[in-house]
C-alpha cells in the first residue's frame, strides 16, 4: 500500500501545458483591442476623406454656380425667343401681303370704272375654329370692300366684267373664296353706282406645336 501526500498549496499550482490560460486571454484581449483600434482608424480616415471630398465639391460649386445660373438664364431666354419666333412665323402665314395685292386690283379695274372707296377688314373665322381638327390654331378671313361707279350705257356689263376679272386675276385665284355685289347697283347720272365684296378663303395660323 502506497500513500501520496500533496504538499503544495493552491497558490503554488502551475499549468503544465505549453501556454497558460491567462496568457491566451491576454493575447485575445490585445488582438480585440487592436482590431477595434484599426476599425476606428479606418472609419476616421473614411470620414476625413468624405469631408475633404465634400469641401472640394462645395468649392467647385461656389466657382461654377454663377456660370450655371447664367446658362439657365440663357436657356430660358432662348426658349422664350423660340416661342416668339414661332408665333411670328404663324402670324406671317396668317397675314396677306396687301402691299403687293392692291396694285393687282388696279390692273383689272375697267377703263370706265372709277373706284371711290376700298376697305379691308380682318374677320375671325369661328366656323373654321369649330372644326374637329386636332390642331387648334385660330383662323381668319379678310374682307375687301370696293365701292365706285361705272360710266356709260353698258355700265352693268362693265361692273360684272370687273367682278369676273377680279376673281380670275392670277394674284387672287388661290386667295379669294367669293366675289359678289353688295346689294343692287343704283342708277346715277351717266352710269351705275356699285359696291363689291371680295372674301378670302379661311387662313389658319401656322402651328408651331408648342404653347
Amino acid at each position: 500500500m502506497s500513500l501520496r501526500i500533496n504538499m503544495l498549496s493552491d497558490s503554488e499550482y502551475r499549468y503544465s501545458g505549453a501556454v497558460s490560460h491567462r496568457f491566451i486571454a491576454q493575447i485575445v484581449l490585445m488582438v480585440g483591442v487592436g482590431v477595434s483600434l484599426l476599425i476606428i482608424a479606418v472609419a476616421l480616415f473614411h470620414v476625413s476623406s468624405i469631408r475633404q471630398d465634400l469641401a472640394w465639391h462645395r468649392d467647385q460649386w461656389t466657382r461654377l454656380e454663377p456660370t450655371y445660373n447664367k446658362m439657365n438664364a440663357m436657356q430660358a431666354a432662348a426658349t422664350t425667343n423660340t416661342k416668339l419666333l414661332g408665333e411670328l412665323k404663324g402670324r406671317t402665314a396668317w397675314r396677306l401681303e396687301w402691299n403687293s395685292l392692291l396694285p393687282e386690283v388696279q390692273k383689272v379695274v375697267p377703263a370706265y370704272v372709277q373706284l371711290s372707296g376700298l376697305d379691308i377688314r380682318s374677320l375671325a373665322d369661328r366656323e373654321a375654329d369649330k372644326s374637329k381638327s386636332k390642331i387648334k390654331a385660330p383662323s381668319r378671313r379678310y374682307e375687301m370692300q370696293l365701292s365706285g361707279k361705272a360710266l356709260g350705257r353698258e355700265a352693268d356689263k362693265v361692273v360684272f366684267r370687273f367682278l369676273e376679272d377680279l376673281e380670275a386675276a392670277t394674284a387672287f385665284q388661290e386667295i379669294l373664296e367669293s366675289v359678289k355685289l353688295q346689294g343692287r347697283m343704283t342708277s346715277i347720272k351717266k352710269g351705275k353706282q356699285f359696291g363689291i365684296q371680295a372674301l378670302t378663303k379661311s387662313r389658319k395660323m401656322a402651328w408651331t406645336g408648342k404653347g
